[in-house]
């Protein structure tokens, strides 16, 4: 029987790996994977930072590179970025007459682009910046607890939100101004019933453009955009201005009226159903549309809030 163990230290502070025998976070690597006949027994203890690996074999094999265990660390949401290093050690050779040459690695974190994943239930996310230019984000519909995420928004360059299976639903509070970061926002919302809440105190302009594809597009708002997928309701509320941009050249346009003073844009856009938008409170809104091929199919009563189309528009 062939076998050496190896050990891996690493800094709990920003690095985390999940504990017990077997860890979910810890396989095998190509090498010994596709040489066949290798059994690697693995411990985990993360309040210490330690990764215990045993590898043994009956077969002999023969020489190669790759790697011989894949290692997944998770990293805390409000973590920094920078190097941490990893401690790669182990005895010098074993019974069998190996000899283990160790070398230590480290990993470089980027804590500019958090990725925030949900669960296969309902996930509710709530995000906005606040007086002092952070970016907070919490589980819920509001800004009360703890926030499970925050950060400076000069800091971030974009923020990833993965809500998987689920009713889920993300709202975009511009009440202190916009918490987008440079690269904006991503908002995958998977299969069910997803929607996509925006809230402004009348001061910021918005254009809503609904994607060739039922249930994605984009949000811009200022320099930056929420870019989303999978989202079926959309809704907008608070903005000084909102232009509604389709994205195909034969548009059928329904405007409708779900509640007293508040307006609904539905419809298709080169035969596809975009994700429908309910607004209200908003100075302006704009539907920029191509005007030789639209067809509007107007709910005659009750009358939905003003629309215009800009004057700038062919």
């Amino acid at each position: 029987m062939i076998g050496f163990n190896t050990n891996v230290e690493y800094n709990t502070a920003m690095l985390d790996v999940a504990s017990g025998f077997g860890s979910s976070d810890i396989t095998m690597g190509s090498l010994f994977a596709s040489a066949g006949g290798w059994t690697m027994l693995s411990y985990v203890d993360d309040a210490t930072g330690h990764i215990g690996l045993s590898f043994f074999t009956t077969t002999p094999m023969t020489g190669g590179t790759g790697s011989i265990a894949d290692v997944r660390f998770h990293l805390p949401l409000n973590g920094s970025s920078g190097s941490v290093g990893l401690d790669v050690n182990g005895a010098a050779g074993s019974e069998t007459g190996l000899v283990y040459t160790y070398s230590d690695g480290s990993i470089d974190i980027d804590a500019s682009t958090p990725s925030i994943v949900g669960t296969d239930g309902n996930d509710s996310y709530y995000i906005r910046r606040t007086a002092y230019d952070m970016v907070e984000v919490y589980a819920g519909t509001s800004a009360s607890g703890t926030p499970i995420y925050s950060a400076l928004l000069a800091s971030i360059s974009s923020v990833s939100f993965d809500t998987g299976a689920g009713d889920d639903q993300l709202i975009v509070d511009l009440a202190n101004g916009t918490p987008l970061p440079s690269a904006g926002i991503s908002y995958s919302a998977g299969i069910d019933n997803d929607s996509l809440t925006l809230t402004g105190n009348g001061s910021s302009n918005a254009a809503y453009m609904p994607g060739a594809s039922s249930g994605s597009g984009n949000f811009a708002i200022g320099a930056s955009a929420i870019a989303f997928a999978g989202v079926e309701p959309v809704s907008a509320s608070g903005l000084s201005s909102l232009v509604v941009v389709t994205p195909g050249a034969s548009d059928v346009i329904q405007l409708t009226t779900p509640q007293a003073g508040k307006g609904r844009v539905s419809g298709t856009s080169d035969g596809a159903a975009f994700s429908p938008l309910t607004f209200f409170a908003c100075g302006e809104v704009l539907l920029d549309t191509p005007p030789m091929t639209e067809q509007p199919a107007t709910t005659p009563s009750p009358s939905p809030p003003e629309i215009s189309r800009p004057s700038s528009t062919p």
